[in-house]
């Protein structure tokens, strides 16, 4: 928790490097030792040690502002000093041999991926065919699909089928879009800002699927594309938190 600002050793060895520390009370508690010679002990040295750290500033202004807190905190050291073996079989029981907080990076960065490669594998089959399913060009244009459906039931088009196409839907920007969703793919892989970027891909994959029409009703196209929202959601917090 305190990174590479303190420097920790057993008192075995300290005790030759700072002889005028008796050798008791370093057997008794934690004995901080700051560069201008100040020695701390216990409960004290402890919130001394973690103030090196910003969000644990509020221990060692506690211990030195709140009244009782100091002795409360020096009464339950001393407790603990005295008792080490049961409160360190306590400590095995509750968390086990590592107390250390768990982490989640390994499966949040395999989770990332692996979510990306879902998209990527997504856009890379519809980029061959967009062409020639919804192109100028295609089975069902999207460039006419979209102003029918304006025509017959007017601006609530726009939240009935909500896709990005509604302000260009040429050739050009379908192939911009799947381009996009490539960029996005490696950004996300590299674990740039992948709250925002997830939510950007499914923004990017509800467009494409809304002017998929009819060719994105099969198989696990409508599924992804309803559920996506909630996997993409669930992952972008996860990792905000994270």
């Amino acid at each position: 928790m305190t990174a590479d600002k303190v420097d920790y050793t057993p008192y075995q060895k300290a005790t030759d490097r700072f002889p005028e520390i008796p050798p008791n009370e370093f057997n008794r508690s934690l004995v901080l030792i700051q560069p201008d010679g100040t020695v701390f002990f216990a409960a004290e040295a402890v919130y001394r040690s973690l103030a090196y750290r910003r969000t644990r500033e509020w221990l060692a202004w506690s211990y030195d502002h709140v009244p009782g807190f100091a002795a409360v905190s020096e009464t339950c050291y001393a407790l603990i000093a005295r008792h080490r073996k049961f409160a360190s079989a306590v400590t095995r029981l509750l968390w086990g041999k590592d107390v250390r907080r768990p982490t989640y990076v390994w499966s949040r960065r395999w989770f990332l991926r692996a979510l990306g490669v879902i998209y990527l594998i997504a856009f890379v089959s519809l980029w061959v065919q967009v062409d020639g399913l919804v192109g100028s060009n295609g089975i069902s244009p999207v460039n006419q699909f979209l102003p029918a459906v304006r025509g017959q039931v007017g601006p609530d088009a726009y939240g009935l089928l909500p896709t990005l196409c509604w302000f260009n839907s040429s050739d050009l920007f379908l192939h911009f879009f799947l381009r996009q969703r490539r960029s996005l793919f490696v950004a996300v892989d590299f674990r740039i800002a992948p709250a925002v970027l997830l939510v950007a891909l499914f923004v990017l994959y509800l467009s494409l699927t809304i002017a998929g029409q009819v060719f994105f009703n099969f198989q696990w196209d409508v599924h992804f594309a309803g559920d996506g929202f909630f996997i993409d959601l669930f992952c972008a917090v996860a990792v905000v938190a994270t």
